[in-house]
């Protein structure tokens, strides 16, 4: 399926539910934002001194004050199998993964300051054990476990009678605790240009992050500009741009997970990659560990860090992650219940959604397809008319003749899994024919024949043009708008980009298609990038109204209230009187085949459920007896 997505965009104001944390601890200031406000003032810069120095007398680090723990026989084994292509791995490396697959592995194997609960909608403290922002809001502070440890695991070297669920593992060992130097190195990490992290836009609302991304080449001093340093061993800083509750949600990306220092320092002066190591296994701190038995080329295993100090979800103690050459070979072991998860191939899609339903996992993803209505077009200027088009397209037929059922139909901007998001079958129109004619009738319009040529720009895929071609026949259907009065242009992409530009002037068309998956699950995402007049592109052109400072206002607003506020910024959108900026179409949706023995968590279904939960390996209940049992047969 090819998306049509916008140009990235930095995005603010992101604030989610937040748990583990006393009200005091947490308590984001208010604050009016001004867009002319002046630029925060640069935080005095401070050098990471050599990590020898950072850990030199510390009690906490001596091999003899640190636990090893001898893997033994757990009866209450749980294994979790999973297959994927096997080029979808291409690092462990937490700042530079990319695809979904790299990013599982990267949320179970290293610890964030927070970890983002989808099942709750919260933000859930994992490395940190809470938090303090400053009155203006600028200045984060947390302070870290002292339980959480860098630890490696000892291969049984095939020398011991196989346990199962051990992964292999005779040991594992804790070679010195977490410190905030490593949260430290790994944000300056992903603000190094050299790093190449896919994503490092998030961290942009650090000070000094985005400069020294910029750059050509970042020395140690430009990395010391950046606005995060260690207070002291468990306590780490970061100055921010300016106030944003995103912050909170940003502490849970992988491109914030601390790294080992030591370990990545020593192996990039070698020009090696630290999560293969020459000799003995990769060095972690979360919930999973590698197992040293892991062959990179075939399976990785990960096994349960008895170490950890949080309470895991489900009952999951060994991870399987088998690596295939194509999608096929993992549904022949799947059919073969080899397996317990994999997502559904491409190309047999459209028959395994038919023919396995029952079996069948929908995961909403955060992609959201839209048209954008110019504002300077001499129709779609009139809020009536911007209703009138988007309630006359049947989402559910183009779903269905355009994606082969794959998806869901949008009635509003924010998709599943997103704070503060209505469900999908709740605010806003839809499709409804009679308040698309009723809205014609009242912008003015008495037969749609009597309106100027609509321009409908597409990209160049026939996807996008195949659904223009139906929305164009909606609008004849529904409207009574004469097919000539509606030309449709396709160009490339780029072209669309470039030629829906506020400075674009007369190239620009009436109506086009764009997308946007959004770098956060939150509102604030989708409303700052795609509504608001100033902090986004607003290729649309809608003129700055009081909407923008309720936009502001439930970016950085009380969690417990943000949800009802991004309701009503949904209604005022979509809602009846809604003055509809775009016209929501269809949601993405991925698909994966599991067995009937695996759940997310105790009695829960895994019949839909969004795609950042299931990122997280402790989520899932596996009925091992019932596994064992259906797979002797």
């Amino acid at each position: 399926m090819v998306k049509l997505f916008a140009i990235i965009l930095i995005v603010i104001g992101i604030a989610i539910g937040i748990t583990g944390c006393s009200a005091d601890s947490f308590s984001i200031p208010f604050i009016e934002v001004d867009p002319e406000a002046t630029e925060t003032p640069a935080p005095t810069p401070t050098a990471t001194p050599s990590y020898a120095d950072q850990i030199a007398g510390r009690s906490d680090a001596r091999s003899d004050a640190l636990p090893v723990i001898i893997v033994e026989e757990n009866p209450d084994y749980a294994i979790l199998d999973i297959g994927i292509v096997r080029n979808e791995i291409r690092t462990l490396d937490p700042q530079v993964t990319g695809n979904e697959e790299e990013l599982e592995l990267a949320y179970n194997l290293f610890p964030g300051l927070t970890r983002f609960n989808q099942l709750t909608n919260e933000i859930e403290l994992q490395l940190a054990k809470g938090w303090r922002v400053s009155e203006d809001g600028l200045t984060w502070t947390f302070d870290l476990r002292e339980d959480i440890y860098w630890v490696q695991p000892v291969s049984d070297g095939g020398l011991l009678p196989i346990l199962p669920g051990s992964g292999g593992i005779a040991s594992i060992e804790a070679l010195r605790p977490v410190y905030a130097e490593d949260v430290v190195f790994a944000v300056r990490r992903a603000c190094d240009p050299g790093t190449a992290t896919p994503d490092p836009i998030p961290l942009f609302m650090i000070f000094g992050c985005e400069a020294v991304n910029s750059l050509p080449f970042a020395t140690d001093a430009d990395l010391a500009e950046i606005g995060v340093r260690a207070v002291d061993p468990y306590t780490v800083e970061f100055v921010l741009v300016a106030p944003n509750s995103a912050f909170l949600t940003v502490t849970s990306l992988p491109q914030m997970k601390a790294v080992p220092v030591d370990v990545v320092t020593e192996a990039e002066a070698d020009f090696e990659d630290w999560t293969v190591p020459q000799d003995g296994a990769m060095v972690s701190a979360g919930g999973f560990v590698l197992s040293p038995s892991s062959d990179y080329e075939e399976v990785l295993t990960l096994e349960k860090n008895p170490l950890w100090p949080h309470d895991f979800l489900g009952n999951v103690t060994q991870v399987n992650v088998f690596l295939f050459d194509d999608a096929i070979l993992a549904l022949n072991r799947w059919n073969r219940r080899q397996l317990d998860l994999i997502p559904v191939p491409t190309s047999l899609q459209a028959q395994i959604l038919a023919e396995n339903l029952p079996k069948v996992m929908e995961v909403t993803e955060t992609s959201v397809f839209f048209l954008v209505f110019n504002h300077q077009s001499e129709i779609f200027k009139i809020p009536e008319l911007r209703r009138a088009f988007s309630a006359a397209i049947d989402r559910e037929e183009l779903i269905e003749e355009v994606y082969n059922n794959r998806g869901y139909p949008a009635r509003h901007l924010t998709p599943p899994g997103a704070f503060g998001a209505p469900p999908v079958d709740q605010i806003g129109v839809g499709y409804n024919v009679d308040f698309a004619r009723l809205s014609m009738a009242e912008g003015g319009v008495t037969a749609c024949r009597f309106l100027p040529t609509i321009r409908y720009m597409v990209s160049s895929s026939d996807t996008s043009l195949f659904q223009a071609e139906l929305i164009r026949d909606m609008w004849e259907r529904e409207l009574g708008c004469p097919a000539e009065k509606i030309v449709i242009e396709q160009v490339p992409f780029g072209e669309l980009l470039a030629m829906t530009q506020p400075d674009a002037d007369s190239l620009r068309p009436d109506v086009w298609d764009l997308g946007w998956s959004g770098f956060y699950p939150d509102s604030a995402d989708w409303f700052s990038t795609q509504v608001h007049c100033r902090n986004g592109a607003n290729a649309m052109q809608r003129p700055c109204s009081s909407l923008d400072n309720d936009i502001l206002r439930a970016a950085i607003g009380d969690p417990a209230l943000r949800p009802s506020m991004y309701r009503d910024l949904e209604s005022n959108l979509f809602g009846e009187d809604g003055s509809y900026p775009v016209a929501p179409i269809y949601g993405e949706m991925r698909y994966y085949l599991r067995q009937t023995w695996l759940f997310l968590l105790p009695n829960t279904t895994l019949d839909q459920h969004h795609d950042m939960l299931l990122r997280h390996y402790d989520v899932f209940t596996i009925n091992q007896e019932l596994k064992e049992i259906e797979q002797q047969q």
